[in-house]
C-alpha cells in the first residue's frame, strides 16, 4: 500500500517477497538507530577546510557517523535516509550540534584553531520546517560560550 502511495494516484502494487524483506530491514535499521542513538553509537568526523589561496585550514565540516556493534560501521546513505523518514533526523541533528560546539570550543581551549575558526553542520529539511532549530542552536552556542552562528553557503 505504501509503495503505491508513494508512486502516485490511481496505482497498485503487487506485495512479493523482496517487500517483505525490505520492511524488515528498514524496521530493523529503525530500531537500531533508536538504540544506538541511546547507547552513544554516533560520533562525528571531521573534514578540513581550506582555503585555496595559503592552504590553511580556516574550518571544519562535521560528518556524522554511525558505528553499529552489529552492523559495523554504517554509511549515512543508508541511515540518514531512514532517520528522515521515522523522525530520528531530529535528535540526530542535536546530537551533531551539541557534539560539533563541544569539539569547536575544546579545540579553541588548547589553542588548536583560531578564533575565526568555523565549523560546517549539515542541516536536514526536517530541522529546518521544524521551530525549535534556532533555539537549538542557540542553546549549543551558548552552552560552549559561542557569540555567535554564521550562515554559510559553500
Amino acid at each position: 500500500m505504501y509503495a503505491a502511495k508513494d508512486a502516485g494516484r490511481g496505482r497498485y502494487e503487487i506485495f512479493c517477497p523482496e517487500m517483505a524483506k525490505a520492511l524488515g530491514e528498514l524496521l530493523g535499521i529503525e530500531h537500531e538507530l533508536r538504540l544506538g542513538l541511546q547507547r552513544g553509537e554516533f560520533s562525528l568526523h571531521y573534514q578540513p577546510e581550506l582555503t585555496l589561496e595559503t592552504a590553511t585550514i580556516v574550518g571544519a565540516e562535521a560528518l556524522l557517523r554511525w558505528h553499529s556493534p552489529t552492523r559495523g560501521l554504517v554509511p549515512p546513505a543508508r541511515f540518514i535516509p531512514i532517520a528522515e523518514t521515522t523522525g530520528l533526523i531530529l535528535p540526530l541533528g542535536e546530537f551533531v550540534l551539541r557534539q560539533a560546539c563541544a569539539q569547536a570550543a575544546e579545540w579553541r581551549a588548547a589553542g588548536l584553531v583560531p578564533e575565526s575558526f568555523v565549523t560546517w553542520v549539515n542541516v536536514s529539511a526536517k530541522q529546518l520546517g521544524g521551530s525549535g532549530l534556532h533555539a537549538v542552536v542557540q542553546q549549543a552556542l551558548r552552552r560552549r560560550r559561542f557569540r555567535r552562528a554564521r550562515s554559510d553557503s559553500r
